[in-house]
């Protein structure tokens, strides 16, 4: 049974463009054959339809066979090319490979073209079997990311939903009481009031971890947020965590929420003293301004591109136990935790915080080697008045 193949030839002259074909017809092969010679025959012919090889003429008179090369590399297009010419140097065949020619063969040793020819066809359908895996491979995990989202969601309900139940149970219990007994409504109103408040404070959560929380904006002289932060916590946490702060001259400000980013500092930091445990540690806590150029690639933990421009970056790093991959990438899941149940939103929260501030996360860890949080916030360049 003949194999079809489908042979574009870039080539000025019919004879030698007969020559190809005789070449390659010696192996039985059904030929769909055309024959173009200008950058927009070349257009066409592949508007029509696809191609298994392209044969090209090194010299024509209307483009070059590297133009036509450059035309099909440019378009996305992997499909083999071969060049061929009746005259070709060493540097010029060096050039035409580098340019993403398959192969080089000279008009007067055609017996070179139907090997090359049965070589890189089957080279490309290699190529596009690894293709269609590595797709498989990318809807699986579009697959399971969604299974991970639609988990995320589900611990996240369970455990609002014990989080309201308590709280209602409490106003229930106290709105009972007052019933039966009006002459206690003042002292059981507070409790109320405070339920209703660890109500309200849970839905603030919740937005945030959606990102969608309510701001109210204003500038924020990070170092003095941050230091005022450090300050407090140092009363609260273990003795065996030693701090150290670095904050550099010339921090900008940014614009935020003051409420939220204190959270977001919290967080990281109890987070951090957590992650040492009992034995002896360091947490440092540094403030640095940082300009991400187009040359740069700095990517976020979910693997967003950070754009381009300054930022006010706080890093929160220990010398904890640090994480392996598998928690690293559940860390920001709500409710989860390696120490103890009843965590709460916590990091989630975190991340929503700084999705809502337009701001970017990283996470860096490994096991036994501690773990470092950074914090990139657009930084707040101040209207000059005329």
């Amino acid at each position: 049974m003949k194999t079809t193949l489908r042979l574009l030839i870039i080539e000025d002259s019919e004879d030698d463009a007969l020559l190809l074909e005789r070449a390659l017809s010696k192996n039985g092969y059904d030929l769909m054959c055309e024959r173009v010679d200008t950058p927009e025959a070349l257009k066409l012919a592949f508007a029509k339809g696809e191609w298994d090889i392209v044969i090209a003429d090194y010299v024509m008179p209307h483009f070059s066979g590297l133009d036509a090369l450059q035309m099909v590399r440019e378009s996305g297009n992997d499909i083999p090319f071969i060049i061929v010419s009746g005259k070709i140097g060493e540097d010029t065949a060096v050039k035409a490979m580098k340019a993403g020619a398959n192969d080089y063969i000279l008009k007067g040793n055609l017996a070179r073209l139907l090997p090359a020819v049965e070589r890189e066809i089957a080279d490309a359908e290699i190529r596009r079997r690894c293709r269609r895996v590595e797709d498989e491979k990318a809807l699986l995990q579009q697959h399971l990311q969604q299974a991970q989202r639609l988990e995320s969601l589900g611990v996240l309900a369970g455990g609002i939903a014990i989080d309201f139940n308590n709280i209602l149970a409490i106003i229930m219990g106290y709105c009972g009481l007052t019933k039966m007994h009006y002459e206690t409504a003042e002292k059981n109103i507070p409790y109320i009031e405070n339920a209703v408040e660890r109500a309200a404070a849970l839905c603030r959560q919740m937005m945030a971890y959606a990102g969608k929380a309510m701001l109210i904006e204003a500038p924020i002289i990070m170092w003095a947020l941050v230091a005022d932060v450090v300050n407090m916590l140092k009363t609260t946490i273990s003795h065996n965590v030693v701090f150290k702060t670095e904050y550099l001259s010339g921090i900008p400000s940014v614009i935020g929420d003051v409420l939220q980013l204190r959270q977001v500092i919290m967080n990281l930091i109890i987070n951090a003293s957590e992650a040492i445990g009992e034995g002896q540690g360091e947490v440092c806590v540094s403030l640095a301004r940082v300009k991400i150029g187009c040359e740069q690639t700095e990517k976020d933990y979910l693997g967003t591109i950070i754009p381009r421009g300054v930022y006010v970056c706080m890093e929160v790093a220990d010398t904890g136990s640090g994480m392996d991959d598998e928690t690293q990438s559940r860390i920001f899941e709500p409710f989860f935790t390696t120490k103890f149940t009843g965590r709460g939103l916590g990091l989630s929260a975190v991340s929503g915080i700084i999705l809502s501030h337009k701001g970017f996360l990283q996470l860096f860890s490994k096991p036994g080697q501690g773990s470092t949080f950074k914090v990139f916030l657009p930084e707040h360049l101040p209207v000059m008045k005329m």
